[in-house]
């Protein structure tokens, strides 16, 4: 006799042998990609605010096995800043980041994803520093799946935290990014 807690397992495990299933078969190989998004950064001394812009480049590799994907990504990305006690706008923010992500397909080319790594942040205007420190994030991928063409387009919520240094002491900051890009396949 089944109990309720038996078929409750039986379904769950049916339901994840379909998304298993349905996935498809994830594309593996280099790409390059490009992003824009919002920008929310914010440190321990309140100096810096932002203008809320930001973009991201960066390439990477993937690696596709049956029910998920790795990739190993890099790259750069770049905000401007102002001095929040003078309202100077002569600062501009740049992260060289090197990442991993794991990405899991739920439907036909539709994924979510996360990604954690660590991060080298400069902040140069009147006052340089520069840092080094962490980011994870999160998001979602839909794949194209037309034929010779590997791209997709995708939307995540990156954290950058780390210590700056240079200045009258070390500054603890952190970014929060939206970002919204695309990805082609090399």
């Amino acid at each position: 006799m089944l109990t309720p807690n038996h078929t409750m397992k039986r379904a769950l495990v049916a339901g994840a042998l379909f998304l298993v299933a349905s996935a498809g078969v994830a594309t593996a190989g280099p790409y390059g990609g490009l992003a824009i998004g919002t920008n929310g950064f914010s440190d321990d001394q309140s100096t810096f605010s932002t203008d809320g812009r930001a973009g991201r480049v960066f390439g990477g590799y993937r690696f596709a096995l049956p029910v998920v994907a790795f990739s190993a990504e890099a790259g750069l990305e770049g905000y401007s800043l102002y001095n929040a006690h003078s309202n100077n706008h002569g600062y501009s923010g740049t992260e060289w980041f090197l990442a991993g992500k794991v990405s899991l397909p739920l439907t036909d080319g539709f994924e979510v994803f996360g990604r954690v790594g660590v991060e080298k942040t400069s902040v140069s205007g009147d006052i340089d520093l520069s840092g080094s420190g962490y980011l994870i994030g999160a998001g979602a991928e839909y794949r194209f799946n037309l034929s010779g063409v590997n791209a997709s387009v995708f939307v995540d919520l990156t954290r950058n935290a780390q210590t700056l240094d240079g200045g009258n002491r070390p500054d603890d900051s952190s970014v929060n990014r939206w970002m919204l890009g695309v990805t082609v396949g090399m």
